[in-house]
């Protein structure tokens, strides 16, 4: 049995033999222990209910929207530290995952050491997303344009990115909520994005980095 400072897993993913050989790459680290696994998500918000682990692995396999809707429902339920592994990441998907909660999003081809290090930041609540081609965000340059951000600006990005509302920006910062449209407005064209969604998977980047 693990000592307080292990890490708990719980694993949810439709496909056996790939549920048992993450167990095994899991518990090579002798910090992870996996206290639960499902195929169906019923099954494992029953585990994380019982078990409440410290993250919880979902897999996702390719254009897998009910995946990504169940685990919505489930972390509206029981928050919890989410790493969504894909077998095809892709940029549409991560953003899905982003946005009902998930704490990160990678390719499923992940080397083992690679992902005990994941697993710890996720368990630590830290964003660790990935690229279309599966790296690591953190691994990655700054994105271009948040050099151009004032000091305020970064705040209400990172703000944004914590899917705060332009109202709660405001009260958070002592501002008008007008104020708040005009730094959304204007951090989006520094930033090379169109959609507030990008924005926030930009955020999701400079917290993991």
């Amino acid at each position: 049995m693990g000592g307080p400072r292990d890490r708990r897993v719980v694993i949810l993913d439709s496909h056996d033999i790939f549920r048992m050989g993450l167990r095994q790459a899991l518990e090579e680290h002798h910090r992870i222990e996996v206290v639960g696994e499902a195929a169906e998500p019923a099954g494992a918000f029953e585990q994380v209910m019982q078990t409440r682990p410290d993250a919880v692995i979902v897999g996702v396999r390719e254009h897998e929207r009910s995946t990504i809707d169940a685990l919505a429902w489930l972390l509206a339920r029981r928050p919890t530290n989410v790493l969504v592994l894909s077998r095809a990441a892709r940029a549409e998907e991560m953003e899905a995952a982003q946005l009902v909660g998930a704490k990160g999003y990678l390719s499923k081809d992940l080397q083992v050491a690679q992902l005990h290090e994941v697993i710890e930041q996720i368990a630590e609540g830290e964003a660790v997303f990935g690229d279309s081609a599966g790296h690591l965000v953190d691994d990655e340059p700054e994105p271009p344009g948040v050099s151009d951000l004032t000091s305020q600006e970064r705040r209400v990005l990172e703000l944004v990115g914590r899917g705060h509302s332009n109202g709660e920006i405001a009260r958070e910062l002592f501002i008008a909520e007008k104020t708040v449209r005009n730094h959304v407005t204007r951090i989006l064209a520094k930033l090379g994005v169109k959609r507030r969604t990008q924005a926030v998977l930009i955020a999701a980047q400079l917290r993991s980095s």
